[in-house]
């Protein structure tokens, strides 16, 4: 059984429609998250999110998910094994409300530091998992080079986005 931290993009890809898609890196994308859900769902795995006084994962998560959706069913599971496979970590926040990382760890994106906040509270630390969001490319040398592991679901999607900028 593994620790993971999931970025909200991978709940919000498991939504969305593959006909709705108009370049076959969306497609993709959306066909690896499902794939990734699937297999988190059938095994032991625990969803690592900040909890006790922030909650900010799940908040996040429950904002952007669509109402009725896989994501959303799936999450409401999770909240109902709490300590077995949706496990919390307390998170300090600065005043801007970002999570504080201690040093060597620093983001791009300020907003998603809270990922790595919880991640690096586990032993070891937890896998971070991401489908969309080119912060994490730009940040993974980093993030790696300090122990921790950055999965990207939906790798030929990220390329076409950072050649688009």
């Amino acid at each position: 059984m593994s620790e993971v931290v999931v970025d909200t993009n991978v709940w919000v890809m498991v939504d969305e429609i593959v006909s709705d898609m108009e370049t076959d890196e969306e497609k993709l994308c959306i066909l690896a998250c499902q794939d990734w859900l699937e297999q988190f769902s059938a095994n032991e795995d625990s969803l690592v999110v900040d909890g006790y006084q922030t909650y900010l994962i799940l908040s996040e998560y429950r904002r952007n998910v669509r109402a009725g959706g896989v994501a959303e069913s799936l999450l409401n599971d999770l909240s109902g094994h709490l300590f077995h496979r949706l496990v919390l970590k307390p998170i300090g926040l600065d005043e801007d409300g970002y999570a504080i990382l201690p040093p060597p760890f620093s983001l791009t994106h300020g907003k998603d530091r809270k990922f790595v906040a919880v991640a690096i509270q586990c032993d070891p630390y937890a896998t971070i998992h991401y489908a969309t969001d080119i912060g994490w490319a730009h940040d993974r040398e980093q993030l790696e080079s300090n122990g921790l592991t950055i999965h990207q679901l939906c790798p030929d999607y990220i390329k076409q986005r950072m050649l688009i900028r």
